[in-house]
């Protein structure tokens, strides 16, 4: 998670090396464990577990898993970290840059059925999820416990369409905003009454984030379409309800597809702007407004971009980005101080994917 600015270069923002390794014990009993070494805030072993689990078939229709694994929300979501899966360099940030639910540690039950000439899919899941967030303040671990969730697929063999949600409770107050908290409690009895109520809004523990989302995609020859929109929503008001979506699309010429991606990402409220302070408390109630202008988004982009498939297990993919991020809408990117005009960014990616 290193931060690359303007005229640097870096190999870590998309690069990593996984191994994945499937049991079967028996015809109905199997598991699977996926190990991910990539640039992340707190790098250690159990971090690097992205899968395991264990896979068992009830019946022909029925199948429940245990252990760690992806929460079936989103159409990446089993397999976000396999860049060979999926066209692109990089799943489109203004959509997945939102999603905290890499993976959660719990249990879900689906159900298939075949449905004229596809199969539909229901599936219900439940666990916790621990990860570490890097914001304006520093490092902290953010837990959502409990998460349910429910999704909804239909595929054939172009089309799919797929319903998700998943409804979260943050579990643990955020470290990196304790001293603040402390600070405008102090302030709320000492000449700024209205000091406490801040305080108290800067509690995360307790606090609901709800995922919602629909995606269609299309996978034909030579063209190809891929649509996701979203809708964060959240009572904790420094992760702002959120709005977003992105389409792909795409034209195969042999072993090359050239495709082009629009995505956005928008704040549903309005700037809030902290009421005056008495001038002694005046870097505090601006350090607090730097939280809550640093935690909007409010960007569009569009990309540009080739894969080609040297081989059955070698792609080459080479991208230009171009976003447009306005003013205290930049919470997607990595800040050395809250932007208050509106600005444009390019990124240009070279990517090698492979598998064995």
């Amino acid at each position: 998670n290193s931060p690359v600015f303007d005229g640097d270069w870096s190999l870590k923002q998309d690069s990593l090396f996984g191994m994945q390794v499937d049991a079967a014990f028996t015809s109905d009993f199997t598991a699977a464990i996926q190990v991910v070494a990539r640039d992340r805030i707190e790098n250690d072993l159990e971090n690097s577990i992205e899968l395991a689990f264990l896979r068992y078939r009830l019946s022909p229709n029925l199948t429940v898993r245990a252990g760690r694994m992806g929460t079936d929300v989103f159409t990446l979501s089993e397999y976000r970290n396999i860049g060979f899966a999926y066209l692109w360099v990089r799943p489109p940030p203004e959509f997945y840059g939102m999603v905290s639910l890499d993976s959660l540690d719990g249990a879900d039950i689906a159900y298939t059925t075949y449905i004229g000439e596809g199969f539909l899919r229901a599936s219900l899941f439940y666990g916790i999820s621990q990860n570490d967030m890097l914001g304006r303040a520093g490092q902290s671990p953010l837990n959502m416990e409990p998460i349910f969730g429910t999704s909804l697929l239909w595929e054939t063999d172009r089309w799919e369409a797929r319903l998700g949600a998943a409804f979260c409770k943050l579990g643990s107050s955020i470290e990196s905003m304790w001293p603040v908290e402390d600070m405008l409690r102090y302030a709320s009895v000492n000449g700024w009454p209205q000091a406490y109520q801040l305080a108290e809004e800067m509690e995360s523990e307790g606090a609901h984030i709800n995922y919602y989302s629909a995606g269609i995609a299309y996978n034909g020859n030579p063209w190809s379409l891929q649509a996701e929109m979203g809708f964060i929503d959240s009572d904790f008001d420094y992760f702002p309800p959120t709005v977003n979506a992105y389409v792909s699309l795409a034209y195969r010429l042999g072993p090359v597809q050239l495709y082009t991606v629009a995505a956005c990402a928008e704040s549903t409220e309005d700037r809030d702007i902290v009421a005056p302070s008495p001038p002694v408390w005046t870097p505090v109630q601006q350090t607090i407004q730097d939280y809550k202008d640093y935690t909007r988004i409010d960007q569009q982009s569009v990309s540009f971009g080739m894969r080609w498939d040297i081989r059955s297990d070698l792609a080459l993919k080479v991208q230009w980005d171009h976003h447009w991020v306005s003013a205290y809408g930049g919470f997607l990117w990595s800040q050395d101080t809250t932007y208050d005009d509106d600005r444009t960014l390019d990124t240009f990616s070279v990517n090698l994917n492979f598998i064995f």
